[in-house]
């Protein structure tokens, strides 16, 4: 019974009247910002990941090169690869030994 009326003022009416109808918008709101600015469910533009497919990275100097590149555009580093005799892998053109079976490539 005291409890009851404390929540109430002179008049008989609760002393938070329209408060919580406030506050629970502003709850609401929040939610709703929260879920509505999440970066995981925006969608990637393919543009971007098109771009990445399509490029390479020189591993002598770290310039981008077009991903049909023979050549660094920057320090002219070889992209070709030499395939190694005895094992088959794809090496670098530029190494001395093949990096699986360590045949030396001449």
């Amino acid at each position: 019974m005291v409890l009851r009326n404390l929540l109430r003022d002179e008049q008989g009416f609760f002393i938070f009247g329209p408060l919580w109808f406030v506050v629970l918008v502003g709850i609401i709101y929040f939610i709703y910002s929260l879920t509505r600015d999440n970066p995981s469910q925006q969608s990637y533009q393919t543009s971007n990941l098109h771009n990445l497919v399509l490029e390479t990275e020189c591993p002598s100097c770290g310039r981008i090169n077009p991903q049909q590149a023979r050549f660094c555009i920057n320090c002219s580093h070889s992209f070709l690869t030499r395939t190694c005799p005895q094992c088959g892998t794809e090496n670098l053109s530029d190494a001395r030994y093949c990096q699986e079976c360590a045949l030396l490539l001449s």
